[in-house]
């Protein structure tokens, strides 16, 4: 069902109540700003009076407050990094201020989730899945892009003791109307792997991870580009790149499909030729797997796009913080492991540069790609002969089959130990003895 324009423009009128004695001098205006979509008030809101020069922000219960407001009527503006994370802009409201009152209450309430689902999708609210919406343009003339093909795919990684790994795979797709405009409705919004793209004849974006959120309502404008050999055609794509403190980082890895890598130098400078027009995805990645930052970019013909991201760092007295935030277990004890030089690993850069988890695994050293059982699978050549290392994903044992089902963004880091008496404790099997042993780790396991 395509969105309406009311979502898109979406303002709110306040709540106003007013209390105290009659008075004719400036009045004190509170207020509560609601946050009705997840059902709690909105603290560091910013809130101001328009016209009045006037602003403040809200505490932690979602409270503001205003002293000495002449009376008359007011439209005060709220703005707030959830209203951006669902593509609304700040929201104005009409009050009222005085009359005859020494004191004002505004209420600041965004609407419901049911309420925003109605006008974007039809059927009944649901409890756990959201929707996304946007417009779509072509990127070389930059109208809107109409019937366009919107899809967003995704999956779900059971992982279970005795049955091992399976793995489902979901997708939703759509058409923009005659404005660009679409709507995608019961996307799970905790879903790990949302996938996006719009394509339009000739024309198309890249393909765009949609990280998950808390927000059951996300907006996701796109811009579909044709695949110009022409590199006049084409845009550039050049930054910088700084630690949270503000150092040039040297030698980060910079990706985007369907163009070279790049690194960035000792000026932490990077650069970009020939990339294609459209919405397209660029991740940065530095000091391994671990830490990495995922950007969009908007690419039109014979344009360059600069960039100065900022990326997190692991302390060097605190492997497990990365950018101000603790790894979960896994991660720490990823990061000691490979510190110990026992295995070998494979980064999600390596990884996405060959496209597939499966084409990854000729990455290791003296290692074969064979086909066994129709399955890519990995065979260790040494003195000794032979060997098939047994699989795990995210610690749970799996086999060859299960790696066509990853996608190579999914992958954070590939753990290969080529010889039994090198495979840690913790991961030996409780029967059998494999001669060596592939560990393969979904980003999702180090959240």
């Amino acid at each position: 069902m395509m969105i309406r324009s009311s979502l898109l423009g979406l303002s709110l009128v306040a709540t106003v109540t007013r209390g105290g004695t009659a008075q004719a001098h400036p009045v004190r205006v509170t207020g509560l700003v609601y946050d009705s979509v997840a059902g709690k008030p909105l603290s560091s809101a910013f809130v101001s009076i328009i016209g009045g020069g006037r602003n403040t922000t809200t505490d932690v219960k979602g409270r503001f407050q205003f002293d000495s407001v002449e009376a008359g009527t007011y439209r005060f503006a709220m703005q707030h990094a959830v209203l951006d994370s669902m593509g609304l802009t700040g929201f104005v409201s009409r009050a009222v201020v005085g009359d005859g009152r020494d004191r004002a209450e505004v209420v600041i309430a965004l609407p419901s989730f049911a309420t925003l689902w109605r006008t974007a999708c039809a059927g009944p609210v649901p409890r756990d899945s959201g929707f996304v919406y946007g417009t779509i343009h072509d990127a070389g003339t930059g109208k809107p892009a109409g019937g366009a093909n919107v899809e967003i795919s995704w999956s779900d990684i059971v992982l279970d003791e005795a049955k091992g790994v399976t793995r489902r795979r979901w997708r939703s797709q759509t058409r923009s109307d005659s404005t660009g405009t679409y709507s995608l409705c019961g996307i799970p919004n905790t879903a790990l792997g949302l996938r996006m793209q719009a394509t339009s004849d000739s024309l198309a974006s890249g393909l765009i991870e949609l990280p998950p959120r808390e927000v059951r309502v996300q907006r996701r404008d796109l811009h579909v580009g044709r695949f110009e050999p022409d590199s006049l055609k084409r845009g550039v794509v050049r930054g910088v790149l700084t630690d949270n403190e503000g150092k040039l980082l040297a030698g980060v890895r910079v990706l985007m499909d369907g163009v070279p890598e790049a690194k960035s130098d000792v000026d932490g400078e990077f650069l970009l030729r020939d990339v294609p027009t459209g919405t397209r995805q660029l991740e940065v990645l530095s000091g391994g797997t671990l830490i990495s930052t995922v950007l969009t970019v908007e690419v039109a013909p014979g344009d360059t796009v600069v960039l100065t991201p900022r990326l997190g760092r692991i302390a060097p007295k605190e492997s497990g913080l990365i950018g101000g935030r603790r790894l979960s277990i896994v991660g720490e004890e990823f990061i000691a492991r490979r510190r110990t030089g026992v295995g070998v690993v494979v980064d999600s850069a390596d990884i996405v540069r060959r496209r597939s988890v499966s084409a990854s695994l000729a990455a290791f050293p003296n290692a074969r790609l064979d086909v066994v059982n129709g399955d890519p699978t990995l065979t260790l050549v040494g003195e000794n002969g032979s060997c098939i290392p047994d699989v795990k994903i995210d610690d749970y044992a799996a086999g060859y089959g299960h790696l066509r089902g990853l996608y190579a963004t999914e992958v954070a880091a590939m753990e290969l130990y080529p010889r039994a008496d090198g495979i840690p404790k913790r991961f030996q099997p409780r029967t059998g003895h494999p001669c060596a042993l592939l560990l393969v780790w979904t980003k999702s396991a180090f959240k």
